[in-house]
């Protein structure tokens, strides 16, 4: 699914180490994804039209933006409302342009993307077009797709953020929540800096 139609000068042109490996990126009216070769990161032409690339870049990043702001207790409500509308309308965009996320087509060029296997979860119980087929004894059968929560309504709660003057109390929440004894996080619940927290800890 790659076009190695570019030159060696192109490579150095449009290589931009500062976009993670296998990111679906636009350069120059072309798409790409950042591949690992011999310790560096180099671009990798994508066939996939511009248009539709910046379709699913938009998509992916509404996704993550809402998908985060579920994660923040601190979100207003309707700020997130409006961003799921916004996800909902993107999504329903992209179909009516290219067909459901997971049509085969689409399917492979969108798992080209690191994102790409969490933007299909925004489509549910895909099924395939069948025609009819007498003599291999296939019945016809429409294809069908529905809309995951997440475009609707709220999918995370996030927890209340812990807090306490304790460090004891602090450990034994870091080991329960993380396994293990994160200064950081015993830090960051109990306002006590990193060093003093090390120091109690002893």
């Amino acid at each position: 699914n790659y076009e190695a139609n570019i030159s060696q000068k192109d490579i150095e042109t449009l290589a931009d180490n500062s976009i993670p490996e296998n990111t679906m990126y636009i350069r120059k009216d072309k798409v790409f994804v950042n591949v690992s070769q011999k310790g560096n990161l180099v671009p990798e032409e994508l066939n996939i039209k511009k248009e539709k690339a910046k379709d699913y870049i938009d998509l992916k990043e509404s996704l993550k933006n809402t998908i985060n702001m579920q994660l923040d207790i601190n979100s207003d409500e309707s700020i997130l409302n409006s961003e799921r509308k916004t996800l909902n309308k993107k999504y329903e965009d992209f179909v009516k342009k290219y067909g459901p996320l997971n049509k085969t087509q689409n399917r492979s060029q969108i798992v080209k993307d690191r994102d790409g296997y969490l933007t299909l979860t925004l489509e549910e119980d895909y099924k395939q077009e069948i025609k009819p087929d007498n003599k291999r004894g296939l019945k016809p059968r429409k294809e069908s797709f529905a809309k995951a929560d997440i475009l609707t309504k709220r999918t995370i709660t996030p927890q209340q953020e812990i807090q306490t003057s304790n460090s004891e109390e602090a450990l034994i929440f870091s080991l329960n929540t993380k396994g293990l004894v994160d200064i950081d996080y015993i830090s960051k619940i109990t306002n006590i800096n990193s060093q003093t927290v090390s120091k109690i800890l002893r």
